[in-house]
């Protein structure tokens, strides 16, 4: 599978926030993101979301990260159980709507 996760300061999303570009999906509490899968390697950011989700299982994330997702991996997000939002966000020309159920 070969997902990387690296630990960011939470202070860095109002920092993304207001790059060019930025497309964040909020997750309320309960809340998932549909699976999907790209055909680029793809570089997400997250706050708040407590797991990614694979085909190999559920992955915990820390409160803020920068996730790589190889080509062709199958992932999604699964929102906070406590807090009442979470958000993951993305700079992808390429990438479709975020699902969230």
């Amino acid at each position: 599978m070969n997902v990387t996760v690296v630990p960011i300061p939470t202070s860095s999303r109002g920092l993304l926030a207001n790059a060019p570009g930025w497309n964040e999906t909020i997750v309320p509490q309960g809340a998932k993101i549909s699976s999907h899968y790209h055909d680029f390697q793809a570089y997400y950011y997250t706050f708040g979301i407590s797991k990614m989700r694979t085909d190999q299982g559920d992955l915990s994330l820390p409160e803020a990260a920068m996730v790589v997702v190889p080509s062709g991996v199958v992932h999604g997000w699964i929102g906070p159980e406590s807090q009442a939002v979470a958000a993951v966000g993305h700079f992808h020309d390429g990438h479709g709507y975020h699902f969230v159920e």
